[in-house]
């Protein structure tokens, strides 16, 4: 903020992120921080020394000992990094976070950016990239037929695989689809949000699924209108209204 503090970085950040957590929240006095990694030999101080504060048993952040400004966060278990607050930058706006993390400490009137990835915690997650927390899984018999009618549809992303689950990426969500053998068949309800639910509902009906509502205006803001495909799935096709 004042200056007294300079830093130049090259290179490719490894990671950008926006950050919930309640220790960031509490060190920045803002509801959320936009942090991006880079290794310390792309990391070179200018000018000034970055005052240090141990903000919890693993963790030292770096501030301007002149203004307070928040600029630096080094985690023990990663010597060789050192992440930067992006907003401390001259041109803040040539990073583009990618991903939010710690969601489980979000404040309930801070909104996310549906765009990006979501952690429930940090962004080393238990999930594997671009999985959310709860996955659906349908379980039938004749996968692959309904793996094509999922693809037709909705437009999804994947491929049928005798030895594991298909996996279909339908917008910023994944579906898991699997042969009935060793499961039973297991079907599922799912609300899915398309650009026109009027078509979908078509092009659902068309491809063989049977009409349970047709679309809607629904109380809610949303366009709605229901199917069930010929394996017992049923999907709520909507597109929100207002």
């Amino acid at each position: 903020m004042c200056g007294a503090v300079r830093y130049r970085v090259q290179g490719t950040p490894s990671s950008v992120s926006i950050c919930h957590c309640q220790s960031c929240r509490r060190a920045s006095g803002a509801p959320i921080v936009s942090w991006f990694v880079i290794s310390r030999e792309q990391f070179t101080l200018l000018s000034g020394k970055p005052a240090a504060y141990r903000s919890s048993a693993h963790v030292v952040r770096g501030f301007c000992a002149n203004c307070g400004t928040q600029l630096t966060y080094v985690h023990d278990s990663a010597p060789t990094t050192v992440e930067l607050t992006t907003a401390s930058l001259d041109r803040p706006a040539a990073i583009t976070p990618t991903k939010e993390i710690w969601l489980a400490d979000k404040l309930p009137w801070v909104a996310v950016n549906q765009s990006l990835d979501h952690h429930w915690g940090e962004s080393s997650s238990f999930t594997p990239p671009g999985w959310k927390t709860v996955t659906p899984r349908i379980v039938a018999v004749d996968a692959e037929a309904l793996v094509e009618f999922v693809k037709h549809v909705f437009g999804a992303a994947g491929d049928y695989h005798p030895q594991a689950p298909a996996e279909l990426k339908l917008g910023d969500s994944i579906i898991m689809i699997s042969d009935a053998g060793v499961r039973a068949p297991a079907a599922a309800c799912l609300y899915v949000y398309v650009a026109n639910a009027d078509a979908i509902w078509q092009r659902a009906i068309d491809a063989g699924a049977q009409s349970i509502e047709r679309p809607a205006n629904t109380p809610y803001g949303d366009r709605r209108g229901i199917v069930m495909d010929r394996w017992g799935n049923t999907w709520q096709i909507a597109t929100r209204l207002t």
